[in-house]
């Protein structure tokens, strides 16, 4: 529907953004949310339930808990039994090894607003020059090790500069952000996914439905609060 001003409202199945639903004047019996997390407690949301008050509402979600941590609130029945244990068990996800590298400094004077820390402050504390080296140098031999890596930062800002690290290191790395072009973010996903890059920075763009099978490494150069956050990582 996204975009459309003729759609045939007869249709059996319609699929839209929460954002259209939440204007146009639809009576479904069932509403299946992908990623309920994501704005689960946003106007839009509670406008589609309140709006929609005889439609079943179905959320699916890998990682369905609030900004606190807790299973999201409002649902009659939660099927959480497929967590992370189970799917590692049952071989849908592989095992995890997981290594602290660096510690962060001063993040208990970074302010944390909304179940996080504060972008802006969070940015300044990790993109000193000290730091910077500290999470290059601390992971390259991983790096060496594996076949492809990406690295989480907090902004455009930090990831420039942790890729400008890795190619001063002679790691073939590049930084993916919002000031790019979508020609451009394509392009070297697809030199990542090719083999000709060995580290992709991203700020917020490798996360949800970001599916490069042979990348065997993560580094989480941002450091977060967020349950949700660290576990789509």
């Amino acid at each position: 529907m996204h975009g459309l001003e003729n759609w045939n409202q007869k249709h059996p199945l319609l699929v839209s953004t929460i954002q259209t639903a939440s204007r146009r004047d639809l009576e479904p019996d069932v509403i299946i949310i992908d990623e309920i997390h994501y704005g689960f407690e946003g106007v839009m949301i509670e406008k589609l339930m309140k709006d929609k008050p005889n439609a079943r509402i179905i959320g699916l979600s890998a990682t369905p808990y609030d900004k606190n941590g807790k299973l999201l609130s409002g649902f009659k029945l939660i099927l959480d039994k497929y967590d992370l244990k189970y799917m590692i068990q049952n071989s849908y996800l592989v095992p995890l090894e997981a290594y602290q590298l660096v510690h962060i400094r001063n993040l208990d004077k970074v302010k944390v607003i909304g179940g996080d820390y504060n972008l802006k402050e969070l940015s300044k504390v990790v993109s000193n020059n000290q730091t910077i080296l500290e999470i290059v140098d601390s992971s390259l031999d991983y790096i060496a090790q594996y076949k492809k890596a990406i690295v989480f930062a907090v902004d455009i800002n930090h990831a420039e500069l942790l890729a400008k690290a890795y190619q001063h290191a002679d790691i073939n790395a590049v930084a993916l952000h919002s000031k790019m072009t979508q020609e451009a973010i394509n392009s070297e996903i697809e030199r990542f996914t090719n083999g000709e890059i060995k580290v992709l920075v991203s700020v917020l763009m490798l996360t949800t439905g970001f599916d490069v099978p042979d990348t065997d490494l993560a580094i989480i150069a941002r450091p977060t609060k967020s349950q949700n956050l660290y576990k789509q990582w």
